[in-house]
């Protein structure tokens, strides 16, 4: 029996054909990387007037101090090396016992093999050993403007984070296990979704977080009734059919961040806060921002308008499911207070915090400032006529760097 053979026999078909398939993806891989766009090198991280900033104050530290960095270089190699030492015995000895680790857990590791066997414990030890030491080198770092520490201390957890044994398959068990129950296919998965996300950008990696194909704005997605009744180069304002036979006499206007799309505001029946607002008895208009394109390259923030309040409210969670936090699901609280002199965490301290959704309160509070009742405004019976139907046309819009 020959080699070939012998090899026949260990690899499962199904394994050897997935194989025979990732020679072929690697192929159509290393073909977009050879087509990538050319993009502006400033968007590409830290330039080398940082790197020069950062080697400056390092040397400058050096020969200061020579004795302070000296002493934590060498105590990082001791620790490598006494932890190295004592796995290995551990190991040779049969005993399979891994040394006791310092600091506290790191979610990355949860996988039970980045404690019990030598090999991957040693690895996982030996970057955050090697973590840690660069990183307190950096923050202690003297002769930097506080801005540009605080941007090589940002581009600096980047790298070493990218850097991580858990995003490297010969050294994440995770990975490797569930290429074996898969008998390859998790690879080919993975690796067909990043060609995916290359071939979709020119080349440039930009991850997909979601299904594209799975929303579709206007489908099941922004789907509240409503018109465009105004266009500029900036935005389109869209004003929504009312639900109410009378509606308070001053309209309501949502500035959406100019970051997102304003369909956050509207993602589904259940939690359109777009809806709710409407049902309340408003007229509501909402902004659309265009996404823009090479043609805005001299239009800087100034051009984007804004709003401001005079009482503010914190909601719990996040940036989204703060604000989609509809009253039914009774999910994230919230803190209030009428002083709005106070620096961000004395109006936290002093803070009062509520129970539920923050839309009632919010709309006890406009409604105060919204007028009489007067007959329910349809689109395009005012001043402004309709010019489409929402969503409008800006929302659909890709914008390419």
């Amino acid at each position: 029996m020959t080699t070939e053979d012998n090899e026949s026999a260990v690899i499962p078909e199904v394994l050897r054909q997935n194989i025979e398939t990732l020679e072929e993806l690697n192929q159509r891989f290393v073909s977009v990387l050879q087509n990538k766009k050319k993009i502006n090198p400033s968007l590409n991280g830290p330039g080398q007037d940082l790197m020069v900033k950062a080697s400056h104050a390092y040397w400058s530290n050096f020969m200061e101090n020579p004795a302070n960095l000296m002493e934590k270089q060498i105590s990082y190699w001791g620790k490598t090396l006494e932890y190295f030492v004592e796995a290995q015995h551990a190991f040779t000895q049969g005993q399979f016992q891994i040394p006791q680790a310092d600091g506290k857990p790191d979610r990355r590791f949860k996988h039970e093999m980045w404690s019990l066997n030598p090999y991957f414990n040693f690895v996982k030890e030996h970057y955050l050993r090697t973590a840690d030491l660069i990183n307190s080198a950096i923050s202690e770092l003297d002769g930097m403007e506080p801005k540009e520490k605080r941007r090589l201390e940002f581009f600096t957890r980047q790298i070493v984070d990218m850097m991580s044994p858990t995003n490297f398959l010969a050294t994440n068990p995770d990975a490797l296990e569930r290429a074996m129950e898969t008998q390859g296919q998790s690879l080919i998965d993975g690796m067909q979704n990043l060609i995916a996300d290359l071939e979709a950008n020119e080349g440039e990696l930009v991850v997909r977080l979601a299904d594209e194909t799975a929303f579709e704005v206007g489908g099941n997605i922004a789907t509240a009734k409503g018109s465009v009744v105004f266009r500029n180069e900036m935005f389109e304002l869209i004003q929504y059919a009312p639900t109410t036979e009378t509606v308070h006499e001053t309209p309501i206007i949502m500035f959406p961040p100019w970051i997102n799309k304003y369909y956050i505001l509207d993602l589904k029946e259940q939690n359109s806060l777009i809806r709710w607002v409407v049902d309340q008895g408003y007229t509501l208009f909402v902004v659309s921002w265009v996404n823009p394109d090479a043609s805005y390259a001299d239009i800087g923030m100034e051009e984007y308008m804004g709003s401001s309040d005079k009482t503010f409210i914190l909601s719990e969670s996040g940036h989204i499911a703060g604000i989609v936090n509809p009253p039914s699901k009774k999910k994230y609280g919230h803190y209030t207070l009428d002083d709005i002199g106070l620096d961000a965490d004395d109006w936290k301290e002093s803070a009062s915090f509520n129970e539920g959704s923050w839309w009632p309160r919010w709309n006890d509070w406009i409604s105060r400032l919204s007028g009489y009742q007067v007959p329910a405004r349809i689109p395009g019976t005012g001043s402004f006529k309709v010019i489409c139907e929402a969503p409008g046309t800006y929302v659909l819009r890709r914008s390419h760097v």
